[in-house]
């Protein structure tokens, strides 16, 4: 790489950072200047910027408009470059010189040239089949001789024997007088060719034998000479290469600084990253010292220039994100989410540390985890799913024992005490959240374990059931374990408001309201999905309950089913839930308030 490739890519980095519009009237450096400061730079923008600093201030103060202000911000860093590198000859962005416009003119006529040519001796390649020939055989070669329809001559020239990569360049096909230049062909199959054309052939005339001996001493000098220079030539361009190299490597080691720097990254885990991409990259070679058969250059992803360059820019500003967003959470905190003692916690999180290959004394070297350290709570953990597994089971077990020793220690005879408090009861409009971890959206909420009573209705008789629970005071929400709710459905119908633990995390909650985007009715327990399998008594039941218990009235229901039929009614595929929908339509519309409180299922079957 030369001085004037430096200077470019210096230029480039620096206008990047520091000429990037931020709004219609501002690009960073006008931030910079304003504030006084600026958020980490690269080694040559900050060094730009301190040295020119005075200038660049007063042209931001000149009250120039934002274009008028980057081109003078443009001519004072060519300024810089040009007395920093001791060259001339910068071009603007902004505005290219007449030079250049001649240069790309010149090089369009130039292409447009060779296009020509090439078409031309493409398409004499082209009649080569249709011609007559002549060959006449000598002692290295074979010539092919013959005509166009302009009486030109074409001939060609093809070595006998393999002379491996010099059969290219001895072999020759000449139109007037002219090697063919552009086209590119084969040799062999252009003799195929002309083979088939069944040619005359002629014998040469003019084969020389020379035995001079002191000829053949000087032809011999002479190619040991053209050997040496050959060498030589070989050598040179080995040292170029090296120091091409060595250039490279430089300014790769001050990337690689600047990228630790700016996105506090381990050097070895950039270097993880890198060569994810270059495993990728079809350029890549790794055989050769300059690697990159695009660039010809070593393989790497740091330069702008490379087609991963983005990619890889893009992954370490992604890697800065997860890292900066996550923040482990203390071993206390882990405990009272799962209702568990800390000792605990450091038990089965030691289970997965002693049978990791990348945990060693406090330190993962696993390639993931590079930016934030050893961590079951963090995604990228290979244990981090089987750990919260296993939380999630003790968690259960916990649960399930509390819950054997309130029904153990509970009196046979119920014995009313004022000194004891009333257990707190969820009512038919209470939230309950049915989850595996009693965690509330809210991170800053505390869930309290308490006992309370929940109804549910048994064929039209309300019952009242003890059990185990979370309860969230500023939502106003309680939580219950799945398996707990899955109990209490094969005892009744539970009498409450009810969703999922996924519905609940992205319903938006704000103290209490807004509770799940499902409808009212799901929330019951209705649905006509043939996965949930419930009957149409089943369905029937639970529209009965709301209505006697005054959740919803008649005419809000029919209208959620008409919503819901006129919505699907284009979908072939939901007949069998329209049906049951409209069913049950007239099941609501034909039923009489309060009869299946008062005469339970049987009222069901009552038309």
């Amino acid at each position: 790489m030369n001085t004037a490739q430096i200077v470019e890519q210096v230029k480039e980095v620096i206008m990047k950072e520091l000429l990037t519009d931020i709004d219609d009237k501002h690009c960073v450096l006008d931030l910079c200047i304003e504030n006084g400061s600026c958020q980490p730079l690269s080694k040559v923008s900050q060094g730009f910027l301190d040295n020119k600093k005075i200038e660049l201030t007063k042209e931001y103060n000149s009250g120039k408009i934002l274009f008028f202000r980057r081109y003078n911000y443009e001519k004072i860093l060519i300024q810089y470059l040009e007395n920093k590198y001791n060259v001339d000859d910068i071009e603007l962005n902004l505005f290219s010189s007449d030079k250049r416009k001649r240069e790309l003119e010149e090089k369009q006529k130039q292409e447009l040239e060779e296009k020509r040519c090439r078409n031309f001796e493409e398409n004499i390649i082209k009649q080569i089949p249709y011609m007559k020939w002549e060959k006449t055989v000598r002692v290295s070669n074979d010539v092919y001789t013959s005509k166009d329809k302009d009486g030109k001559n074409i001939e060609l020239y093809y070595v006998h024997g393999r002379l491996g990569k010099h059969n290219k360049i001895a072999n020759k096909l000449i139109y007037d007088n002219q090697p063919l230049k552009y086209a590119e062909y084969d040799a062999k199959s252009v003799v195929e060719s002309i083979e088939k054309t069944h040619p005359k052939n002629v014998k040469a005339d003019h084969i020389i034998m020379v035995t001079r001996p002191e000829y053949s001493k000087g032809v011999l000098k002479t190619k040991s000479k053209d050997k040496e220079d050959k060498k030589e030539a070989e050598r040179k361009k080995k040292l170029e290469e090296q120091k091409r190299y060595n250039v490279l490597i430089d300014a790769k080691e001050q990337y690689i600084a600047d990228l630790i720097k700016e996105y506090g990254i381990k050097r070895q885990g950039i270097e993880n990253y890198a060569g994810y991409y270059q495993n990728r990259c079809k350029h890549f070679n790794k055989n050769i010292l300059m690697s990159c058969r695009f660039q010809d250059r070593p393989c790497t992803v740091f330069f702008a220039d490379c087609p991963y360059n983005h990619q890889f820019i893009h992954m370490l500003e992604e890697k800065k994100r997860k890292k900066q967003q996550f923040k482990p959470e203390s071993i206390s905190v882990i405990a009272r989410r799962y209702n568990t003692t800390e000792n605990n916690v450091k038990c089965i999180a030691g289970i997965f540390k002693s049978k990791c290959s990348h945990y060693e004394k406090e330190k993962c070297s696993c390639e993931q985890m590079l930016l934030s350290g050893c961590s079951l709570q963090n995604p990228d953990c290979i244990f981090h799913d089987e750990f919260l597994e296993r939380m999630k089971k003790h968690s259960e077990k916990i649960l399930r024992k509390q819950e054997n020793q309130i029904v153990a220690k509970e009196p046979k005879k119920e014995i009313t005490s004022k000194s004891e408090p009333p257990l707190p009861e969820i009512g038919l409009k209470d939230f309950v959240v049915r989850a595996n971890v009693f965690k509330c959206m809210h991170n800053k909420h505390k869930i309290e374990n308490v006992v309370a009573m929940i109804n549910i209705d048994d064929n039209g008789k309300r019952k009242q059931i003890k059990i185990s629970a979370g309860y969230c005071s500023q939502c106003k929400i309680y939580f219950i374990m799945d398996s707990t709710y899955q109990n209490l459905k094969k005892k009744g119908m539970v009498l409450c408001r009810v969703t999922d633990e996924k519905n609940y995390m992205k319903s938006g909650c704000i103290n209490g309201m807004k509770l799940a985007q499902e409808s009212l009715l799901m929330q019951y327990g209705y649905n006509v999905s043939q996965t949930e399998g419930l009957t149409t008594t089943g369905r029937q039941k639970i529209l009965a309950v709301i209505i006697d218990n005054k959740i919803m009235s008649k005419s809000e229901i029919v209208s959620y089913l008409d919503f819901f039929i006129n919505q699907r009614s284009s979908i072939p595929r939901m007949e069998v839930a329209i049906s049951k929908w409209e069913a049950d339509r007239d099941f609501v519309e034909n039923y009489k308030i309060g009869h299946y409180t008062q005469f339970g299922v049987k009222a069901i079957y009552r038309r």
